[in-house]
């Protein structure tokens, strides 16, 4: 089945699990008619929007109750302020599981500071985040459209913590000069977030019409 995604999909019903990847495509890459087109239809399409945003509430849109989303998005929805309205559709009305930080580079050739996203449809609840230094926090997003940038960085920082790049596991202190550390970073598979049971039930197209793969563009 090939269907444009961000069209009518009213006849195909809901789906138990959604993956995706979406297209990174800029406000300045999209026709006068695509941008007038995708205001009308989704609530997210608003200033500067990126197409990413729409495939992610589009996704939401087709996803059953009690459904999971699993989405490669970049970091940038979190805090950026077209993406507003996307944040308080995630944080108010579905249950953002988990924000895992992936290495910066992890698209060959490209810095996109990308970010894999899993969503429940069920009452929000605390959200795992998975730092790019290895360190975890459960936090409580706001629901109202704020930024998270410092909820998802800062909430809970683990002793030793260094700025937002590093974290030091420490061996020893003197006064307040490390006596020695260990840097490390940790990563995870897509496919070890986008666990629970039953098979997918649907795939985000890895493209939109008329464009190349998922990813940055």
């Amino acid at each position: 089945l090939e269907r444009d995604f961000l069209g009518d999909l009213a006849d195909l019903g809901t789906f138990s699990h959604v993956v995706g990847n979406p297209p990174y495509v800029p406000i300045e890459r999209l026709s006068e008619a695509e941008k007038s087109r995708y205001r009308d239809r989704f609530e997210t399409a608003t200033g500067r929007f990126d197409l990413f945003v729409l495939f992610v509430e589009q996704s939401l849109r087709v996803l059953a109750d009690g459904g999971r989303l699993t989405v490669v998005t970049p970091e940038k929805f979190e805090y950026t302020e077209t993406a507003a309205p996307l944040r308080r559709l995630l944080a108010a009305n579905f249950h953002v599981r988990e924000i895992h930080h992936v290495a910066e580079d992890a698209f060959e050739g490209f810095t996109t500071y990308p970010t894999i996203t899993t969503v429940d449809a069920t009452a929000p609840g605390e959200t795992r985040v998975r730092r790019r230094d290895g360190s975890e926090a459960p936090v409580t997003l706001p629901a109202d459209g704020r930024s998270w940038a410092s909820t998802v960085r800062e909430a809970d920082p683990p002793e030793g913590r260094l700025g937002l790049g590093w974290l030091v596991e420490q061996r020893g202190v003197e006064g307040d000069r490390l006596g020695g550390g260990e840097l490390r970073s940790g990563r995870r598979l897509l496919g070890q977030v986008a666990d629970g049971p039953g098979d997918l039930g649907a795939r985000v197209p890895d493209r939109a019409p008329g464009r190349r793969g998922g990813g940055p563009e």
